[in-house]
């Protein structure tokens, strides 16, 4: 869970996975009412993910989820 900033409207979030595993993780934003916010991948690759979330309403509380993405399915 994560409170956005009092102002502004872009959240960045950054996973990583341990050396070695060949996990590459998938971030995902959800509002309050279980909406999910609109991601752009900034960074992809060696097991870290890095994605920013427009339309962020400052003061508001989201809900992060990590998993994996397709390549390690």
């Amino acid at each position: 869970r994560v409170v956005a900033p009092p102002t502004g409207s872009v959240l960045t979030a950054t996973v990583w996975t341990p050396d070695g595993t060949g996990f590459q993780p998938e971030i995902a934003l959800h509002d309050a009412t279980g909406r999910k916010l609109a991601a752009r991948v900034l960074a992809n690759g060696d097991g870290t993910s890095t994605s920013q979330f427009e339309g962020a309403t400052a003061g508001a509380t989201y809900f992060v989820r990590v998993g994996l993405g397709a390549s390690a399915r």
